[in-house]
């Protein structure tokens, strides 16, 4: 997932401060803990859920075959 930093105080696995307005990758689908408040996610897709799925002609209830 891409992130936008936005405050300051995150820093890279080197230890060097990333500056603000730096587009970053994150592994997973959500925020870690030390960007909340410091990075604004930028490529989040809607996830819908399929709760009740489309059922095919050969299983509409009712019908005979």
């Amino acid at each position: 997932m891409k992130v936008k930093v936005t405050e300051q105080g995150v820093y890279d696995a080197n230890g060097a401060r990333v500056p603000v307005g730096t587009v970053i990758n994150v592994k997973g689908d959500a925020l870690p803990g030390y960007l909340i408040g410091k990075a604004q996610p930028l490529d989040i897709a809607p996830r819908v859920a399929v709760t009740n799925p489309k059922e095919t002609e050969e299983e509409q209830p009712g019908e005979e075959a």
